[in-house]
C-alpha cells in the first residue's frame, strides 16, 4: 500500500472521529430533553433554545474558522475546538436555572460545528478530486458510530446516575473523539491539494476541477441565498431527531427500548448516508432529494398515525433518510460553485444547515407545548423539507451554469452580461 493511500485512509478516519464527535453532542442532546425539563421544572421549548443558541453561533464561527485555517495547524483546531467543546458539556452539569443553560449553550456553539462538520467538508474537498459525495457519505455515516455510542450509553446512564453524570460522561467522550483524530491527521501545517482530474464533481467531462466561481461574485448571486435558505429549510427538520426519544418516552416505551431503537436508528444511518452520496454522484442532485422527501415523508406519517409498537419502529426507521441532509449542504456548494472558493463558500452554506437546526429544535418544543403531542410537527415537516429542496435544486441549477455550461455565449446570457 502507497503512501498516498495510507494516508487516504487516514483523512478519512479522522473526518470519521470529527463527525462521531458531533453527532455525539447532537444525539447526545436529545435523551437529556426529559430528565432535565422534568427535574428543572422549566418548559421543552425553552430548554431548547440552548440548542439553538450553540447552533446559531456557527453563523459567525464557521467564517471565522475558514481564516483561522490559513494561520492554524489544522490538528491545533481539531484538539482546540474538541477541548473546547468537552468543557462545555461538563458545565452544563452544573447548571440549574435557564440562563445558565444559555450560557453553556453560547460556550459549545463557538467550538462544536467549526471544529466538525466544517472541518470534515475541508479536509475531504482538499484531498480528494473525485467521487466526493460518497466519500463525504462514508465520513458522515461512519461519524453516525458517535449517535451509536450516545444511544447506547446514555439512556441508561442517566437513568441510573442522573442526568448530570451524562453531561460530564458525554464531555468526556467528546475530548477523547477530538484528540484521537488530531492524532490520526498526518498533515501538520497545511491541507493537500486535490490530485488533478479532467472531470467535475458533477461528472461532467472536460471541466477544470479548479474551475467554479469566484467568491465575491457567489456572495452578490441570489441563487446563493435561494440556496441558502433552502439548506436552512431542509435542514431544519433535523431537528425533529432530538424529540424523537421524548416523543417514545410520552408513549410508554420503556428507556431500554427507546436506546434500542434509537441505536438502530444511527445503525442503519451508516450505510444510507454514503448511499445518499453515491446516488448524488450517480443520479444527481434532484432525483436523490426526491428520494429523500419520499422516505421522510412515510417516517413522519407513521409516527404520527401509529401507536407505539411495530410501526412506531418503522417510523423512526424510515426517517434515516433525513439524517443525510447534514451532509448535503457540502456536496450542494461543491456542485453550485465549483472549487475555486469551496473552503469560504462552504463556511457560509454550511451555518444555513445549523441555522435550521436552531429554528428547528424549540419549534418542535413548542409543537408539544402548545398541542400536548408532536403531531402537529410530524405533519408540518414533509412539507417544509420539500420547499427546501426545491429552493435548493434550482439554486444549485443556475449557479452552476454561470460557471461550468462550456457555451460562453449561454453564459453570458443567463449571467444578464452583454455579448462580447
Amino acid at each position: 500500500m502507497n503512501r498516498s493511500r495510507i494516508n487516504d485512509i487516514r483523512i478519512m478516519i479522522a473526518a470519521s472521529l470529527l463527525i462521531a464527535s458531533l453527532m455525539l453532542v447532537v444525539v447526545g442532546t436529545s435523551f437529556f430533553v426529559q430528565p432535565v425539563t422534568a427535574d428543572l421544572d422549566i418548559s421543552r421549548s425553552s430548554f431548547m433554545i440552548h440548542y439553538t443558541l450553540f447552533t446559531l453561533l456557527s453563523l459567525v464561527t464557521m467564517p471565522l474558522a475558514s481564516k483561522l485555517l490559513n494561520r492554524f495547524d489544522i490538528r491545533f483546531l481539531i484538539v482546540l475546538g474538541g477541548c473546547w467543546t468537552g468543557l462545555g458539556l461538563v458545565f452544563m452539569s452544573l447548571t440549574s436555572t435557564l440562563w445558565e443553560i444559555y450560557l453553556v449553550g453560547i460556550w459549545v456553539g463557538v467550538s462544536l460545528f467549526p471544529a466538525s462538520n466544517y472541518l470534515v467538508a475541508v479536509l475531504i474537498d482538499t484531498s480528494f478530486a473525485q467521487r466526493k459525495g460518497i466519500l463525504l457519505g462514508l465520513a458522515t455515516g461512519f461519524g453516525g458510530l458517535g449517535a451509536m455510542v450516545a444511544s447506547a450509553v446514555l439512556p441508561n446512564l442517566i437513568a441510573e446516575h442522573g442526568w448530570r453524570s451524562g453531561y460530564q460522561v458525554l464531555g468526556s467522550m467528546v475530548v477523547v473523539t477530538a484528540l484521537t483524530a488530531a492524532t490520526v491527521v498526518k498533515n501538520r501545517h497545511s491541507l493537500p491539494g486535490p490530485r488533478p482530474t479532467a472531470t467535475s464533481d458533477a461528472g461532467a467531462p472536460g471541466i477544470d476541477e479548479m474551475t467554479g466561481m469566484p467568491y465575491p461574485m457567489a456572495m452578490k448571486s441570489k441563487n446563493l441565498w435561494c440556496i441558502f435558505v433552502g439548506v436552512a429549510l431542509f435542514c431544519s427538520v433535523l431537528a425533529g431527531q432530538e424529540h424523537y426519544p421524548a416523543h417514545l418516552y410520552e408513549h410508554g416505551v420503556p428507556s431500554d427500548e427507546i436506546s434500542m431503537l434509537m441505536s438502530l436508528f444511527f445503525f442503519f444511518g451508516i450505510p444510507a448516508i454514503p448511499l445518499v452520496g453515491w446516488l448524488v454522484d450517480r443520479f444527481g442532485l434532484t432525483r436523490t432529494a426526491s428520494a429523500i422527501w419520499v422516505a421522510a415523508t412515510a417516517g413522519w406519517t407513521t409516527l404520527a398515525v401509529a401507536e407505539p409498537d411495530l410501526f412506531q419502529d418503522l417510523g423512526v426507521l424510515a426517517l434515516v433518510a433525513i439524517t443525510a441532509n447534514g451532509m448535503l449542504p457540502a456536496i450542494i456548494a461543491g456542485l453550485a460553485f465549483g472549487q475555486r472558493s469551496y473552503a469560504r463558500l462552504v463556511a457560509v452554506l454550511l451555518p444555513a444547515g445549523t441555522l435550521g437546526l436552531a429554528i428547528g429544535a424549540p419549534l418542535w418544543g413548542l409543537a408539544y407545548d402548545i398541542a400536548g403531542a408532536y403531531t402537529p410537527a410530524f405533519f408540518l415537516s414533509p412539507m417544509i423539507m420539500g420547499v427546501g429542496f426545491v429552493l435548493a435544486v434550482v439554486g444549485t441549477r443556475r449557479s452552476r451554469v454561470l460557471w461550468a455550461h462550456p457555451n460562453e455565449s449561454r453564459r453570458a446570457k443567463v449571467a444578464g452580461a452583454p455579448r462580447r
